[in-house]
């Protein structure tokens, strides 16, 4: 099903005649326009640091751990409005980190999505720095592997280098 966006000459949306009240960031998602963002961090000081760093970039929703990653990123692809970037802890409750990270990228192979390309990028957000969790990571199937404490100006880089950010 293709949904057809109509603006008229306010920016209002028109479906079948009826004007229709919007949510600018939802349209703008939908539309592609803006980046989707999940994260899933169980320390609120953590989580809503990031979210106010990454809010200038996107739309951000936030979860609590790794279960509750799994069951947002799987509604948005069955909404056909899938994330374009995942920040996953490693240490949660219920379920950690790398094994979100597995169900995930299992969840899009299993859809035919080709991880890389059309895949969500991936992005751990973790205190963990030593070599097993880096390299677990990543053969996990992450992008990036940030540590904290991190600054705005480190995940803006990530952003940046994985291809999220438009070229200044």
């Amino acid at each position: 099903m293709s949904l057809k966006i109509i603006r008229n000459n306010k920016g209002q949306i028109k479906y079948q005649g009826y004007l229709v009240k919007y949510n600018i960031l939802l349209l703008d998602s939908i539309e592609g326009n803006i980046m989707r963002i999940l994260i899933a961090e169980d320390e609120f000081l953590n989580r809503s640091l990031l979210s106010r760093f990454l809010k200038k970039h996107g739309e951000v929703d936030t979860c609590v751990d790794g279960l509750e990653a799994i069951a947002s990123f799987k509604a948005a692809l069955d909404e056909r409005l899938p994330y374009d970037l995942l920040c996953l802890d490693i240490v949660m409750p219920k379920m950690d980190g790398i094994a979100a990270l597995k169900e995930i990228r299992a969840m899009e192979e299993a859809r035919g999505i080709v991880i890389g390309n059309d895949g969500v990028k991936i992005m751990m957000t973790t205190a963990l720095r030593d070599s097993e969790h880096v390299i677990g990571a990543f053969r996990g199937g992450c992008e990036a592997y940030l540590v904290k404490p991190f600054t705005e100006d480190g995940v803006t880089k990530e952003l940046s280098r994985l291809g999220l950010l438009p070229e200044s």
